[in-house]
């Protein structure tokens, strides 16, 4: 019954269009970063090949961080979708098994997020292969084909950072039943590894830092740092150094998350406790029958668009601002900045004031990747926000024009 479930949700998902858009997206932007300078992934390469084993650990480790993106997706629609669907409490009636639902479920989200990250291993072979051909870039700047490289990155990378974080996103998921809930525990991921960025300031603390990073790229960083131009170009990332323990210790605690999340699961719906709300007196009013029907005129020119306009813009960014999920952005962005600012500008022993400069390159740093992501999540609730609701044909159905509404959602 597990493999029914796990291929339930790898049929369910290849008929749409998600998959094959973000494999394609992963693909083309490592095949622009290959065959041009202009593109760039994480910084420069140096002058090691375009294709080295130390490039493609890069470009893998970094664009897994955007991979949570794709794992949300994947892990929220597979523990949500019986619910949104109201079909949970038929399927939980019948005689399955707890554990194939749910372990079938998982692995079927977890096979299917790391399919689009795998897309970074079509854009080297692409670009290796078309990108000299096609004079795009020196012969001399490509390198031979490591096998290892992809299977190893796969290993070591790709398949434990979407474990992990598919863990925590199909737990919450699972217990708040809720789309903000999980992409908030994908928010508080990203949170602790840029938490665990400040600890690196310091030498001291370089082995916690590393072994705190939830995405391994720190200690990736830290194991290959003294390497020279001719390893980064021939040796492919392996199972040692600091990078293994870190990969088994987060591997450890997405395993602990995912088993008390199972035994916490459970097919009966509990039901909540009805507060008992308190009886209001309620004023008697005269019912006023007139015989004279109101009359309208209805206008539809340039000062009544533009009406409208402002009207569904601030209806959009109120929506946005009281939502529990920017306010917890919010939070997140000043908790990050706060923690720098009490480490200090100290680096390596050498300490320097919070000047402007700093300052600036520190909030953008922080805000960057938080504004990415604003801009993905709210771009998806305001589109389908209606449709969710169950009000779009009401909507639809008001004089409005379609553009107005979509200029004031973006």
């Amino acid at each position: 019954m597990f493999f029914e479930f796990f291929k339930l949700e790898i049929d369910t998902a290849i008929r749409k269009p998600m998959i094959y858009i973000f494999f394609f997206v992963m693909a083309l932007l490592v095949f622009l970063a290959v065959v041009s300078d202009n593109v760039m992934i994480g910084g420069t390469v140096g002058n090691v090949y375009k294709n080295a084993p130390s490039v493609i650990t890069s470009y893998v480790a970094i664009l897994s961080i955007f991979g949570l993106l794709i794992a949300t997706a994947f892990f929220n629609t597979a523990a949500l979708k019986d619910y949104d669907n109201n079909f949970n409490e038929i399927l939980f009636s019948t005689p399955i098994q707890k554990s194939a639902y749910y372990f079938g479920r998982f692995f079927g989200a977890l096979f299917l997020s790391t399919i689009p990250l795998c897309g970074i291993f079509l854009g080297f072979l692409a670009g290796a292969e078309l990108g000299p051909k096609m004079g795009w870039i020196s012969e001399d700047r490509i390198g031979a084909f490591h096998a290892a490289s992809f299977i190893n990155n796969y290993l070591l990378f790709i398949l434990p950072n979407m474990f992990f974080a598919g863990t925590i996103i199909f737990a919450m998921a699972n217990k708040w039943k809720s789309t903000v809930i999980s992409f908030v525990g994908a928010l508080v991921i990203i949170v602790g590894y840029m938490i665990s960025g400040t600890l690196l300031s310091d030498i001291d603390n370089e082995t916690i830092g590393a072994l705190t990073d939830t995405f391994g790229i720190r200690a990736y960083s830290i194991d290959t740092k003294y390497f020279t131009p001719i390893e980064k170009n021939t040796i492919p990332v392996g199972f040692t150094g600091l990078l293994f323990i870190n990969r088994i210790i987060w591997l450890a605690i997405g395993t602990l998350i995912l088993l008390t999340s199972y035994f916490a699961f459970s097919f009966t719906n509990k039901q909540k406790k009805a507060k008992k709300k308190k009886e209001s007196k309620k004023e008697e009013s005269k019912n006023i029958i007139s015989s004279e029907v109101p009359s309208y005129s209805l206008t539809f020119n340039g000062s009544s668009q533009w009406k409208q306009f402002t009207s569904f813009f601030k209806i959009n960014l109120t929506s946005m601002v009281k939502s529990t999920t920017y306010k917890i952005m919010f939070v997140f962005s000043a908790l990050i900045l706060i923690l720098n600012l009490f480490n200090g500008f100290e680096y390596f022993g050498l300490q320097s004031y919070p000047v402007t400069y700093k300052m600036m390159d520190l909030i953008d740093g922080t805000s960057g990747l938080f504004v990415i992501i604003i801009l993905v999540f709210f771009s998806g609730e305001l589109i389908w926000r209606d449709r969710a609701s169950h009000i779009n044909e009401v909507i639809d159905a008001t004089p409005h024009s379609s553009f107005i509404s979509l200029v004031a959602k973006s």
